[in-house]
């Protein structure tokens, strides 16, 4: 009877040790799958984060571009017209000469002038784009990147100005490079 004792406690024990392991398994399975959800959500709001991190850079720049321009605008009258193209300052930088058009030539109604300014560490681009109407009734109507300015936008007799600002997450020599590229636009018209 001994022997059959010992040997009923030997099998009650193995499948004991194989309940153990099935119902460890299963633990283990489900402590995985919920710790791999959590790792997915951590990484999907660190992407978020990134991308609207990236968005306010671009707008910020933007809207700092604007900023820019009307000052020169209101303030120094850079961009008058029949006023000689040229560069002009922002964030501590010198623009490219006006890209727009011939560098020195004088500008004329409805004529593009566009600037950009690279800025900050790292580096980001603003793209500047002005444009000044000496009779609007001749001029207008214009569609500027799907934007539409009609007659009615201007008065006659006045000087109209359209100004577009595109600011960028990147510098301006990785706009066309980058795949992570965020641009936001800043319109006003006056």
């Amino acid at each position: 009877m001994s022997a059959l004792k010992k040997h009923m406690r030997t099998r009650l024990h193995t499948s004991e040790d194989g309940l153990t392991l099935l119902i460890t398994l299963l633990l283990t399975g489900v402590l995985l799958a919920v710790t791999a959800s959590l790792v997915n959500i951590t990484l999907k709001q660190y992407q978020f984060s990134s991308i609207s991190y990236d968005s306010e850079v671009a707008f910020q720049s933007a809207n700092a571009g604007m900023e820019c321009v009307l000052y020169h605008d209101w303030e120094a009258r850079a961009f008058d017209l029949s006023e000689r193209r040229g560069p002009i300052s922002c964030f501590s930088s010198v623009s490219s000469d006006d890209l727009a058009g011939a560098s020195g030539g004088l500008v004329t109604s409805g004529e593009e002038r566009r600037y950009q300014f690279e800025w900050g560490a790292p580096a980001i681009c603003t793209d500047v784009s002005v444009y000044k109407f000496s009779d609007p009734s001749v001029d207008i109507p214009l569609i500027v990147d799907g934007i539409s300015i009609r007659k009615e936008d201007c008065r006659a007799g006045t000087t109209c100005t359209f100004i577009q600002a595109r600011g960028y997450n990147v510098s301006c020599e990785d706009i066309g490079e980058s795949p992570r590229v965020v641009e936001r636009e800043y319109s006003v018209l006056y």
